[in-house]
C-alpha cells in the first residue's frame, strides 16, 4: 500500500475521486490542492485530508499524484512541476 496520494484540483471530478479513496482508506494521506479555499474547506472538514493552494507542496508530498484540472491547464501544470 502508498503511504500518500495527492490531487490537484478538487472540482466535481477531483472531489468525487476524493472521496471515494478517503472512504475506502487505500491511502493513509491524502493531500488536496485547488485554487478555491472553499473546497478545500469542505474536504478537509469532512474527510480529514492535508491541503495547500500551492501545487509544488502537494507533488512533493506524493507518492500518487493525480492532476484533476481541465485539459488546457494540464501542459502548463506539468511544466511547472
Amino acid at each position: 500500500m502508498r503511504e500518500t496520494i495527492g490531487f490537484i484540483g478538487a472540482g466535481n471530478m477531483g472531489g468525487a475521486m476524493i472521496e471515494g479513496i478517503a472512504k475506502t482508506k487505500l491511502f493513509n494521506t491524502i493531500w488536496v490542492c485547488d485554487h478555491h479555499q472553499e473546497n478545500l474547506d469542505r474536504l478537509h472538514e469532512k474527510y480529514g485530508v492535508k491541503t495547500s493552494l500551492d501545487e509544488k507542496t502537494v507533488a512533493l508530498n506524493s507518492d500518487v499524484l493525480v492532476l484533476s484540472v481541465k485539459k488546457l491547464l494540464k501542459l502548463c501544470l506539468i511544466r511547472q512541476l
